[in-house]
C-alpha cells in the first residue's frame, strides 16, 4: 500500500499507516449519509467508460482526494470548510504497456438534492495529477473492471444518497472498497 505525503495525508491520515480501514472510518464518523432509503435510483452512467477498458484485470485499486471548488459552511459554526471529493479507481497496464484506470466516481444528481449519480469513466493515468492526497492496494483476489461495475450494482451502490449538503462521497467509496 502506498500513501501520498501531502498535507491532507499528514494531518488527516497519519492512520493510513496502519490500515486504510481505520483511517477511512475515522474520517466518515460525522456523515449521516444514508443507504436505505427506498427510491428509483438514477442509472450508473457508463458513457465515458470506453470499450477497450471493460473487462481488464485491475492490478490495484486506489482512492484519490480532489480539491473541490467550493466550501462547504457549517450552519452551527462561523468557520467553512474546503471540500474535498474522494472517488476509487481501478488501475492497470494497458495494450501499449502505458496506465489506465476506470475511475468509480458520484456526483450530486440535483444541487440540493441528496441523491447520487455513480459513474464509471475511463481515463488514461492512473492518478490524476490534481490529487491532493491518494492512497494506493493491490486486491486481495482478482477483479475485472466489469467486476467492479456488477459489485456497485449487486451491493445496490447506485441507491445511495449523499446527506443533503453534498457530502459522501468517502462513505461511498469505503462501502465499495469493503
Amino acid at each position: 500500500m502506498r500513501a501520498s505525503s501531502s498535507p491532507i495525508y499528514s494531518t488527516h491520515c497519519r492512520a493510513l499507516q496502519l490500515t486504510p480501514y481505520r483511517v477511512l472510518s475515522y474520517l466518515v464518523a460525522p456523515s449521516p449519509t444514508i443507504m436505505t432509503t427506498p427510491y428509483t435510483p438514477i442509472p450508473i452512467d457508463i458513457k465515458q467508460w470506453r470499450k477497450i477498458d471493460r473487462d481488464v484485470v485491475v492490478e490495484k485499486f486506489i482512492v484519490t482526494a480532489v480539491w473541490m471548488p467550493h466550501q462547504y459552511e457549517v450552519p452551527s459554526n462561523s468557520e467553512s470548510r474546503q471540500l474535498i471529493h474522494w472517488r476509487g479507481g481501478g488501475a492497470y497496464r494497458t495494450a501499449d504497456g502505458g496506465e489506465g484506470s476506470t475511475s468509480y466516481d458520484t456526483r450530486n444528481w440535483i444541487k440540493g438534492s441528496p441523491e447520487i449519480e455513480v459513474q464509471l469513466i475511463s481515463k488514461d493515468f492512473a492518478v490524476s495529477s490534481t490529487a491532493v492526497d491518494y492512497w494506493e492496494m493491490p486486491l486481495k483476489k482478482h477483479y475485472t473492471t466489469t467486476d467492479i461495475f456488477n459489485l456497485i450494482k449487486n451491493k445496490r451502490l447506485h441507491h445511495f444518497l449523499y446527506n443533503g449538503n453534498g457530502s459522501g462521497c468517502l462513505t461511498w467509496t469505503r462501502r465499495l472498497v469493503e
